[in-house]
């Protein structure tokens, strides 16, 4: 009984023993015949070497950071030449806009009632000449010389009214270093001995060590018969400091 039983389970284990070798034969002789390929492992190893994804650049620069701003390139000085000109041309500007002022006074003092003379219509104007004389000479000195040209002008202007040239010749007194000799020279040609002629010599006698000696200024001295025009004409020809003749 016993042997037969071996028999018999040695008789079931035979045909597994067979079959498992048979099964490895055929691996060996599959994997001999078609060996695994490189690319495969590669790919099978493929999850382990996935490159991670790379984040954002790091941010070099503050965000807080000022934009910068292109400078705007400087403008290239003026030459001498021309920054010379256009001062003296704002110089002109500013002495005409002071006549333009003074004249517009004079225009709103002959409306005065009692304006019935050129000394009277000059009289209205001369608490305003006081100031405008001062500010010129104490704001303003640079403009003396485009002064000087303008007042020059308007006493020689054609057809200038009396009131006018007296209040210019009370300019030229208030303010020596404008009193130029040529314009003076046109109120002293007008051949009359009045009221405008005394100013005009009153605006010379301010300004006489500077002015000098004038043909007109002799002419006049020459032809001069009334007491006041003798008299300012004396004043011009003492020295300063010297007492007038009797």
């Amino acid at each position: 009984m016993g042997e037969q039983r071996v028999d018999a389970g040695a008789g079931r284990v035979r045909p597994v023993t067979y079959g498992v070798l048979g099964i490895l034969a055929g691996l060996v002789i599959g994997y001999g015949l078609h060996p695994p390929s490189r690319t495969v492992t590669r790919a099978a190893a493929a999850p382990a070497c996935v490159e991670v994804a790379k984040g954002p650049e790091p941010i070099t620069k503050s965000v807080l950071a000022q934009p910068q701003v292109q400078a705007t390139p400087r403008e290239a000085p003026m030459p001498p030449q021309a920054s010379s000109d256009a001062e003296a041309m704002h110089r002109r500007s500013q002495s005409k806009a002071l006549m333009q002022s003074l004249g517009a006074r004079l225009k709103i003092a002959k409306l005065a009632p009692h304006a019935t003379s050129p000394e009277a219509t000059a009289n209205e104007v001369e608490l305003y000449l006081a100031g405008w004389s001062d500010a010129i000479m104490r704001g303003s000195p640079e403009l003396i010389d485009e002064m000087a040209a303008e007042i020059e002008r308007e006493m020689c202007e054609p057809g200038a009214e009396d009131a006018a040239l007296v209040v210019l010749s009370r300019a030229a007194a208030r303010m020596p270093d404008v009193a130029n000799a040529r314009g003076l020279e046109c109120i002293l040609a007008r051949g009359r001995e009045d009221f405008v002629l005394w100013t005009a010599l009153d605006a010379w006698s301010a300004s006489a060590q500077r002015l000098g000696e004038s043909a007109v200024l002799a002419r006049v001295e020459q032809s001069a018969r009334d007491e006041r025009t003798t008299q300012r004409l004396t004043a011009i020809r003492t020295p300063p400091g010297a007492e007038p003749p009797e």
